[in-house]
């Protein structure tokens, strides 16, 4: 009898362990674009959520393996004064079903302070929208560069639509 109930508590024991641990697992299999420092941000694994940056000066890249498939807002979005830039170099796909696949706008105050944004997508990124694939509006004094070596999309409008006003 004794032996019985050790038995039963010890399963009982063991079974509310493993569960507790593969549930804590399952919460932190994400990415995102963090902040590594500064105003640098990179950007990791696999999201199903708009990623939004917001932060003058911000400098954005990727890790191998990132992506964004969201049917929510801009898929990544980026806003702040002075000199904003995206760099992908590791083949991402950067999808929406609702607005813009990439919205950068550097808000110079229409020219009164600097501002500027450079955009760089390798050969095997994708990057997609319903509105916009890359959405890019300077009103800063400074340049806009995109540099598109992958497939930029606009299902419903523009592949690329950029402004510097």
């Amino acid at each position: 009898m004794k032996e019985t109930r050790f038995l039963k508590r010890h399963i009982l024991l063991t079974t509310a362990m493993v569960g507790a641990s593969l549930m804590g697992y399952a919460r932190r299999a994400y990415g995102a674009c963090a902040n590594t420092g500064g105003v640098n941000f990179l950007c990791s694994g696999a999201n199903v959520a708009q990623q939004t940056i917001s932060l003058d000066n911000a400098t954005v890249t990727t890790a191998a393996g990132f992506g964004v498939n969201t049917g929510a807002g801009p898929a990544i979005q980026i806003t702040g004064d002075g000199a904003l830039s995206f760099t992908d170099n590791n083949a991402s796909s950067i999808v929406t079903t609702a607005s813009f696949g990439l919205n950068v706008i550097s808000s110079g105050d229409y020219g009164a302070t600097p501002g500027s944004i450079a955009i760089t997508t390798g050969a095997s990124s994708s990057v997609t929208g319903v509105s916009r694939g890359i959405d890019a509006r300077n009103y800063g004094s400074g340049a806009l560069s995109i540099t598109a070596d992958g497939d930029v999309t606009g299902t419903n409008s523009y592949g690329i639509f950029a402004r510097n006003y």
